[in-house]
């Protein structure tokens, strides 16, 4: 959920925020499909390198989630356009890997029979409250407060995700010994 608050919080004030670092509006508007477009080829690339490392799949969403928020700081600091535009592409790829990537590992953590229901509960919270959230609180603080609540709320959200994904990423080592001594055990046995 935090995830999709980042993703909507920054995707949806592209257009909004951008004129304020001199953009035009039009412009603005065609960065939010350059935004979209990142994803693509991210979700591919990261998704191979979770394979290639055997199914690490919360350690390429922290470093994604490393390179996001180095990428956050610089989407909202910087002033030139070319840096803003760069940032908005690379962040595009940055965030869209874990999501895809949470999403798969929730499914790879539930029984067969409830990928179904996980993947709908998860999609229900994702958008209800990650997206309003983005959407309805970030309009209203940054109607009383100006951009600056804009930032600290998509940072805010970012550091929650941090701190999940360090969780994640130690029971995905505990969880990737076991299967390693489970998997020992019975080829030891039928040996």
């Amino acid at each position: 959920m935090s995830l999709y608050l980042v993703r909507y919080g920054v995707m949806s004030w592209i257009p909004g925020y951008l004129p304020t670092k001199g953009f035009s509006e039009d412009w603005a508007k065609w960065l939010v499909g350059i935004f979209e477009l990142a994803a693509v080829p991210g979700v591919i690339i990261m998704g191979a390198i979770s394979d290639a490392l055997k199914g690490r799949r919360a350690l390429v969403c922290f470093i994604c989630l490393l390179g996001m928020i180095a990428c956050l700081v610089t989407y909202f600091t910087s002033t030139s356009q070319a840096v803003i535009v760069t940032v908005l592409f690379i962040l595009g790829s940055l965030i869209y890997a874990p999501l895809t990537l949470v999403g798969l590992m929730v499914n790879e953590a539930v029984p067969n029979y409830a990928v179904g229901f996980s993947t709908g509960f998860m999609g229900f919270f994702q958008y209800v409250f990650g997206e309003t959230a983005a959407t309805a609180l970030i309009g209203n603080l940054v109607a009383k407060y100006g951009w600056v609540a804009s930032s600290s709320t998509i940072y805010v959200a970012a550091g929650i995700a941090f701190v999940l994904l360090v969780y994640l990423l130690f029971k995905e080592r505990k969880i990737i010994a076991m299967e390693e001594k489970a998997t020992a055990e019975k080829s030891g046995t039928t040996d």
